[in-house]
């Protein structure tokens, strides 16, 4: 009963705690006379030729190299040599491309 009356008084008092922070409400500010604004733009530009250079992204790709692995296995006599296909990445850099309007 002791612990029900001691969490009963902890929820009261969060609850008027909450009750009383203002972090949650919204404050409308807003300026009471509109500001005049005046728009100025450029007029349109001549006509220029433009050229534009491109490096494309490397490309990584991967490649088949043999990997080979010798063990020593005394129970078979010797060592056991074992050749397997492993993938090892390379860059593949392209061209540059250029383009003229």
């Amino acid at each position: 009963m002791k612990k029900f009356l001691l969490l009963l008084v902890g929820c009261v008092v969060s609850l008027s705690l909450v009750n009383q922070s203002e972090a949650q409400v919204a404050y409308v500010t807003y300026c009471p006379t509109p500001v005049p604004v005046t728009t100025y733009y450029a007029p349109p530009p001549a006509p220029v030729a433009y050229t534009s250079y491109y490096a494309p992204a490397p490309v990584v790709t991967y490649q088949p190299v043999p990997v080979t692995t010798t063990r020593y296995r005394p129970f078979l006599g010797g060592t056991v040599t074992r050749v397997r296909t492993g993938y090892a990445p390379i860059v593949i850099a392209p061209a540059p491309v250029v383009y003229s309007y």
